[in-house]
């Protein structure tokens, strides 16, 4: 019943001298704990919609980001795409246009000195078919690993190798649209056999 006999706008006046009120009411001289209530809602309303509309923007680059997004036709393409742009294959490369990806181990014989970008380049050149021959979709990471055979196997041999080896050639990893060269490659027996 006693806000039915208050007939003033409650002031900061009536507050304790350190509330919050009392500091605002001391910033807006002669606004009433109400108005300044209503502009801070107001405020915060234009705030809330400018939010959203940031959210809406966003949400087709979250989804992008996401893993299980990536489907098993679009990981193939992008890795075999990766795998001609990275100079595995026969097809040259031309690195003032493509900014390469180095593998853990080229990385460590550059640092080490051993290694050069066209001894890189001359290592790479035709030691992948340019065909992925297997996959596998690793739940752990939500990522597709892409395999390809090293040129060195005969493509008729595929079928008679042992399940219970490494894949012999190099796996793309495709993760959040992000690609990657793995520094090691699952048993065979784990992937399945593209045609």
């Amino acid at each position: 019943m006693l806000i039915t006999r208050i007939s003033k706008p409650l002031t900061a006046q009536f507050l304790p001298a350190n509330s919050i009120y009392h500091i605002a009411s001391q910033v807006f001289k002669n606004q009433s704990i109400s108005q300044m209530t209503v502009t801070a809602f107001s405020y915060f309303y234009e705030m809330k919609k400018v939010f959203l509309f940031l959210i809406i923007l966003l949400i087709p680059f979250y989804s992008r980001e996401k893993g299980s997004e990536v489907s098993e036709k679009e990981a193939i393409k992008l890795a075999e795409d990766f795998i001609r742009c990275n100079g595995y294959t026969q097809e040259p490369i031309d690195t003032s246009k493509q900014k390469l990806s180095f593998t853990l181990n080229e990385n460590m014989l550059f640092q080490a000195g051993y290694a050069n970008l066209d001894s890189v380049i001359k290592n790479r050149r035709n030691s992948l078919y340019p065909k992925a021959k297997y996959i596998l979709y690793n739940d752990e990471r939500k990522a597709w690993e892409i395999g390809f055979v090293s040129t060195k196997i005969p493509l008729n041999e595929l079928d008679t190798c042992d399940k219970e080896r490494p894949l012999i050639g190099s796996t793309v990893i495709v993760e959040n649209y992000h690609l990657r060269i793995s520094h090691l490659n699952p048993i065979l027996k784990f992937f399945k056999k593209l045609s």
